[in-house]
């Protein structure tokens, strides 16, 4: 699905449509339906596009990250949500930790497995591609947790004493 395509859907998809989600985004409600216009079957251009400003509205509105993952296919990338892990605990973030090393186990795994006859087929690369965003996954929701717990605070240096020797 293009980028085009996917504002269209998304806007198209908001409970109410283009009318509902309009005002909650400062746009007036033809201008969000002319710029969620897909291509013309005449081959004629849109008479707008959407802006970076208007995407970027329209994703805080619905929470909806179809554009966002059309652009990154675009780029051969992957978009990944972050769950809320702030009010976990220590154990929690052990865990975490112990799983996101399980994952990138079992991507080395699938790997290993692959190459074992020198060559990978195309279900051998589906479960390394798996196994491996698995992991990405996992990495990212450990380094969410962990910037959950940073302490924004001046740091003090402490000077080293130094002993005449």
């Amino acid at each position: 699905m293009s980028p085009q395509d996917a504002f269209h859907h998304v806007v198209h998809d908001y409970p109410g449509s283009v009318a509902a989600l309009a005002p909650r985004i400062g746009r007036g409600e033809q201008v969000l339906r002319n710029k969620a216009t897909l291509d013309r079957p005449d081959g004629e251009p849109r008479s707008a596009e959407p802006t970076l400003s208007d995407v970027s509205r329209v994703n805080r509105a619905t929470r909806d990250l179809r554009v966002i993952e059309a652009l990154a296919a675009e780029l051969d990338a992957v978009v990944v949500r972050l769950p809320d892990l702030s009010a976990i605990g220590d154990d929690a973030l052990l865990d975490l930790v112990l799983t996101s090393s399980k994952e990138y186990g079992d991507s080395c795994s699938a790997l290993r497995e692959a190459l074992a006859d020198g060559e990978i087929d195309r279900l051998e690369f589906d479960r390394i591609e798996r196994e491996t965003l698995e992991s990405v996954r996992a990495q990212l929701e450990v380094l969410d947790r962990v910037r959950s717990l940073v302490v924004d605070r001046p740091r003090l240096r402490v000077a080293a004493k130094r002993t005449a020797g």
